[in-house]
C-alpha cells in the first residue's frame, strides 16, 4: 500500500530503510549547560524505536552566542561529547545512522539566554524587522567583522569534527528558519560589502571546509529554505540557483523548509494552511540537484506522504509535529494500521507555548509527549470500578480510554447524536478558514472507543435520576462550556446570533456583520470576510487574539489574513447597545458611534456548564469535573486533565 515510502534510499554511503524521517525536533529537556538528561535519552529511545528511516538529532548549539532558547543540547566543547555519544549509541542500537543537527541563531539568538549580544551578517536590521525584542531594543544584534565570520566557519568545522569524534555518521546544518545561513543568503539581512555579501559564499565555505575535514564517508546535509515568504527574504527562484552550488560544494542531501522570524507561521505552519503546503518548494529544488531532497510541512497522513514520493515531489518525507502526536506513525503505516495513527491537528499548542518557555515539548492530543515514562505508565487499577462519564467531547473520551485500559468498567454518555463536543461541532467547522484538521483528535478517540469496545450511549443526557439508577462508583463530568452573553440592550434581537449556533448550524448572516469578541471571534470574522461579507470585528481590550488556543504561530497568520482580506478591526472599543441598525460602540476616548450591521455575532467569553456537579454532591462517592466545565481553555487542557485524572481513579 505504501510501496514508495518503504523503499530504501542512500544518503552518501548509508542506505536507509525507508523514506519517512523523524524531523530534528527540539526536546527542551536538556540541562541548560547543553548536556543531556535522562529524559533526553528516554525521548531519543522513543523516537529511534519508531520505525523511521532516520532520526536526526535536535538543533544543537556549538557556540554560546548562537543559542536561541534555554535547555538546548550542546556540542560546544569536549565536555559535551560523552552525552552526544550516548545518543549516537541509541541511534545505532536501532539500526540507524547517527545524525545530529547544528544551529546558530545569529540575529535571533536571545541575550537573555546567552548573556551575549547576538551577532549577524549585518546590523542594524532593516526598518520593519521584528526580532529586535524585548521592545527596549536590548537584543539588537551587531554585525560580524570579516575575521569573525571566518572564525564562525572554523567553529562550525571544529564542532562537526567533535561530533564525528562522538561516533556520528551524518550531520545536518540548520540553514533555514531565519538562522545564520539564512541570514547570509537573504538580502533582507545581508548588506555586507566584503566577500560574504554574496548570498552563497558563507554557506559554500562552511560546506567545503567541513568536507575537507571529515572526509568522503561522513554524510553532510543542509536544511535550507525554499522561500522566506516575505519581501527581501529568500525566494524559490533564488533557492533553485543556490541548491546546485551547495551540492557541488559537498552536500549529500538537502532538507527543504520555509519561513523566518518574520513569517514564523511558514516555518511551523498552523492548521489554516493546506497539508503539504511547502512540498512544491522541495519539488522545485529536486529538479535541479542530484542528491536526495527532503520535504516537510503539515504532512500528517501517510497517504499524503506516499503521494509526495510517488509523484516525485521529494525523495523523503520528514515529520515533526506528527512524531510528537504519534511516535509510532512509521510503524503503524508500515503495518497497515493507519486508523490507529493519532494524526497531528496542526493546533500548534506544542510549539506555540512550550517553545516560548523552553519547556519539554507537549502535544495537545498525546499526554505522553514530553513526559517521563514514570508519569505516563498506565497501571492496572487495584480494584476495577464502575465509571460513568457525562460528556463525549475529547476530554470525556480520553478519560474513558485511559480508565478502560486500566481495567475500569466505563460507560460514556453524550447528549448529542455524535461524539466530539465543541471540537467537532464548532472549532473544526469554520466555513472559510481551514480548521478541519482539529477533527483529527475526535476521529482518533472515536476509533479508540470502538477498538477498546467501550460502551458509548449517544443522544442521552445524564441526569441525577440516571446516576441514582446506575449506581456508579465514579462519575466524571465533562459537560463543556456555553457562551457568556453580555447584558446589553437589544441582545435578544432577531438580528443577533451566537457563535456556537452559527458554527453548529452553519447559519447564514446578512451582508454587514458586526462580530463582538476579538478572541473567540477573530477566526470567524476572517471567514466571513472571505465569504464577501462586510465585517467589523470589535474588541474591548487593546488587541485581538486573546483566546487561549491562539498560539504564536496562529496569531501572526491571522493578522496576515486580516490584512489580506481588509478586515475592519476596532480595539479598545466597547459595545453599549444593539439595535435593528447594528451596534453602538464607544472608543476609549468615550466617543460613541453606530456601526451598521444586518447581523450581530456574539463571540465573547465562555463559561463552564456543569449543572450536575451540585446535584450529585453527597450522592456519589467520587465525582470529578474535567475540561471546559472546569475552565474553558483548549484541547490540551481538556485531554491532559482527563488523562491525569484517569490514571488516578
Amino acid at each position: 500500500m505504501f510501496e514508495h515510502l518503504f523503499q530504501p534510499i542512500k544518503i552518501g554511503k548509508f542506505e536507509l530503510k525507508n523514506r519517512l524521517f523523524c524531523a530534528p525536533t527540539q526536546t527542551f529537556v536538556n540541562n541548560n549547560d547543553g548536556t543531556p538528561t535522562d529524559m533526553t535519552f528516554e525521548l531519543y529511545e522513543s523516537r529511534c524505536s519508531g520505525g523511521w528511516g532516520l532520526v536526526p538529532g535536535e538543533a544543537t548549539y556549538f557556540r554560546d552566542d548562537g543559542k536561541p532558547y534555554w535547555n538546548f543540547l550542546g556540542c560546544a566543547h569536549d565536555g559535551h561529547v560523552p552525552g552526544l555519544s550516548r545518543i549516537a549509541d541509541i541511534m545505532h542500537k536501532h539500526g540507524l545512522p547517527a545524525c545530529m543537527q547544528f544551529v546558530h541563531a545569529g540575529r535571533t539568538a536571545q541575550k537573555v539566554v546567552t548573556g551575549l549580544t547576538p551577532v549577524a551578517p549585518s546590523a542594524p536590521l532593516p526598518d520593519g524587522g521584528v526580532v529586535d525584542y524585548p521592545p527596549d531594543g536590548s537584543n539588537k544584534p551587531r554585525a560580524m567583522t570579516t575575521m569573525e565570520v571566518e572564525q564562525l566557519i572554523d567553529d562550525y568545522v571544529a564542532a562537526v569534527m567533535r561530533l564525528k569524534k562522538a561516533g556520528y555518521d551524518m550531520f545536518l546544518w540548520h540553514g533555514a528558519h531565519g538562522f545564520i545561513f539564512n541570514q547570509f543568503q537573504a538580502h533582507y539581512t545581508n548588506h555586507r560589502t566584503d566577500k560574504y555579501g554574496d548570498p552563497t559564499t558563507f554557506t559554500v565555505e562552511v560546506i567545503r571546509k567541513t568536507r575537507e575535514a571529515v572526509g568522503p564517508d561522513f554524510a553532510l546535509g543542509m536544511r535550507m529554505n525554499g522561500s522566506d515568504f516575505f519581501p527581501g527574504g529568500i525566494t524559490i527562484e533564488q533557492s533553485v540557483k543556490m541548491a546546485p552550488v551547495f551540492e557541488k560544494s559537498g552536500l549529500d542531501w538537502i532538507d527543504v523548509s520555509a519561513g523566518a522570524r518574520e513569517r514564523i507561521f511558514m516555518a511551523i505552519q498552523p492548521l489554516y494552511f493546506p497539508r503539504g503546503v511547502i512540498t512544491d518548494l522541495a519539488a522545485a529544488i529536486k529538479k535541479v540537484v542530484n542528491i536526495p531532497v527532503v520535504t516537510a510541512g503539515r504532512i500528517n497522513d501517510p497517504r499524503l506522504a506516499e503521494d509526495i514520493i510517488a509523484r516525485g515531489k521529494a525523495d523523503i518525507v520528514s515529520l515533526c509535529r506528527g512524531v510528537i502526536a504519534d511516535p509510532e506513525f512509521a510503524i503503524k503505516t508500515r503495518e497497515g494500521r493507519t486508523d490507529e495513527i493519532r494524526r497531528c491537528m496542526g493546533c500548534d499548542l506544542c510549539m506555540g507555548f512550550t517553545m516560548l518557555l523552553s519547556e519539554a515539548t507537549k502535544c495537545a492530543e498525546n499526554y505522553d509527549a514530553g513526559r517521563p515514562g514514570s508519569q505516563t505508565e498506565i497501571k492496572a487499577a487495584a480494584a476495577p470500578k464502575k465509571v460513568m462519564v457525562a460528556g463525549g467531547g475529547v476530554g470525556g473520551m480520553e478519560l474513558a480510554r485511559i480508565a478502560c485500559l486500566r481495567g475500569h468498567h466505563v460507560t460514556l454518555y453524550e447528549k448529542e447524536s455524535k461524539l466530539g463536543g465543541s471540537v467537532a461541532s464548532m472549532a473544526s467547522r469554520i466555513p472559510h478558514l481551514n480548521t478541519r484538521d482539529l477533527i483529527n483528535s475526535v476521529l482518533w478517540l472515536t476509533n479508540e472507543m470502538k477498538r477498546l469496545k467501550i460502551k458509548v450511549v449517544t443522544g442521552t443526557e445524564v441526569t441525577p435520576e440516571m446516576v441514582e439508577k446506575e449506581k456508579p462508583d465514579v462519575v466524571v463530568l465533562a459537560t463543556g462550556a456555553v457562551p457568556a452573553l453580555p447584558k446589553l440592550p437589544g441582545i435578544d434581537g432577531s438580528n443577533v446570533i451566537v457563535l456556537d449556533d452559527y458554527l453548529k448550524s452553519q447559519l447564514k448572516t446578512g451582508q454587514k456583520v458586526a462580530v463582538l469578541g476579538g478572541g473567540n471571534g477573530w477566526e470567524t470574522a476572517i471567514s466571513l470576510r472571505r465569504e464577501g461579507k462586510e465585517v467589523t470585528l470589535i474588541e474591548e481590550s487593546a488587541e485581538v487574539g486573546n483566546a487561549p488556543y491562539l498560539t504564536r504561530q496562529r496569531k501572526p497568520a491571522l493578522a496576515l489574513f486580516s490584512r489580506e482580506s481588509q478586515l475592519a478591526i476596532l480595539t479598545d472599543t466597547r459595545v453599549t447597545e444593539i439595535n435593528k441598525h447594528g451596534v453602538v460602540a464607544v472608543d476609549k476616548q468615550g466617543n460613541g458611534r453606530l456601526i451598521e450591521a444586518d447581523t450581530v455575532l456574539i463571540a465573547l467569553s465562555r463559561m463552564p456548564y456543569n449543572p450536575l456537579k451540585q446535584a450529585l454532591e453527597g450522592k456519589v462517592k467520587e465525582v470529578y469535573s474535567i475540561g471546559d466545565c472546569v475552565e474553558p481553555k483548549h484541547t490540551m487542557h481538556a485531554i491532559h486533565g482527563a488523562s491525569e485524572l484517569a490514571r488516578k481513579i
